[in-house]
């Protein structure tokens, strides 16, 4: 399922609002991180659940086993991209973290896939690019 630029950026937040992808959370404690509405955050929690991406119990969400599959590839991604603006480009934790939510969820997934594989080879203590910057 492709998802929107809005709605990849909500995903890969609400996986790293706690300490794990699969932690329950409260609708606000979304809004607050990205700066939205409850409202907005409310009406997009609901289409997720109708596409099976998150469950609800009571007054909180997690990610489902269908949604955690769907966000396995983008929080590696984050991973090895906080870690490139983390080590290579000494940014802040959080610079870092705004910049590689903002890569990952406005390029288009194969593009994403590419660059952090660059990003990767260029890590302290990882091999020399495959491809050399022109």
């Amino acid at each position: 399922m492709a998802f929107t630029e809005t709605k990849r950026k909500y995903l890969l937040t609400i996986a790293l609002l706690g300490p794990s992808p699969s932690q329950s959370f409260r609708p606000i404690d979304l809004a607050v991180r990205l700066g939205v509405s409850r409202a907005s955050v409310s009406r997009m929690l609901l289409a997720f659940v109708k596409e099976g991406v998150l469950t609800q119990k009571e007054h909180t969400y997690q990610l489902s086993p269908q949604g955690l599959t769907q966000i396995k590839d983008a929080l590696s991604q984050y991973a090895i991209c906080h870690a490139y603006c983390t080590r290579v480009l000494q940014l802040s934790d959080y610079d870092a973290h705004e910049c590689s939510v903002a890569l990952l969820c406005t390029m288009e997934p194969q593009t994403c896939a590419h660059l952090c594989h660059q990003m990767e080879t260029l890590l302290p203590g990882r091999q020399t690019p495959i491809v050399s910057p022109a």
